[in-house]
């Protein structure tokens, strides 16, 4: 694969936590902004919980998502 193992897979290692799925990404001015909106509760509240928590030392508290 061009991009290396999936960060949503098994193989890749990570903890997946839940997320809002957000809007539909539009390119704006050169960016995509839709990443930026896991940091932001008032767009993604579900996102924004979990990695508070996780900053917060509380990853047992984080609700996880299965791997693709």
């Amino acid at each position: 694969m061009y991009f290396g193992k999936d960060p949503a897979s098994e193989a890749f290692g990570a903890q997946r936590f839940e997320v809002d799925d957000g809007p539909r990404m539009v390119l704006e001015g050169g960016q995509f902004k839709a990443h930026s909106q896991y940091f932001d509760p008032e767009k993604d509240r579900v996102s924004a919980t979990n990695i508070a928590r996780i900053v917060g030392g509380r990853s047992e508290a984080i609700v996880r998502e299965d791997y693709r």
